[in-house]
């Protein structure tokens, strides 16, 4: 895992009721395609009390769509929270 990315209305100070959280996972590599690769990594949240909304990005095409407008990578790239980030300091 290279990053783990809080999104949507959480990552700009508004939590919706009931909680429901999205989180964008960047890997270094992915095996499966991209939605597979979200589902196995929601399972993670499946006893918590809220709602947990997962993307999975390889990181290559996390870095390739990023800068495109309207893309979810873009919006993720302006607005998220870095939960988990070891590059960071």
């Amino acid at each position: 895992v290279r990053q783990v990315l809080l999104h949507g209305s959480p990552s700009l100070g508004r939590v919706p009721s009931p909680a429901d959280f999205s989180v964008a996972v960047i890997l270094s590599h992915m095996d499966g395609d991209w939605a597979q690769e979200s589902l196995r990594l929601r399972d993670l949240f499946v006893d918590s009390d809220f709602e947990v909304d997962v993307h999975a990005f390889s990181a290559e095409e996390y870095e390739r769509s990023r800068t495109v407008p309207g893309s979810l990578a873009h919006s993720i790239a302006l607005h998220a929270v870095p939960l988990h980030d070891p590059g960071a300091h």
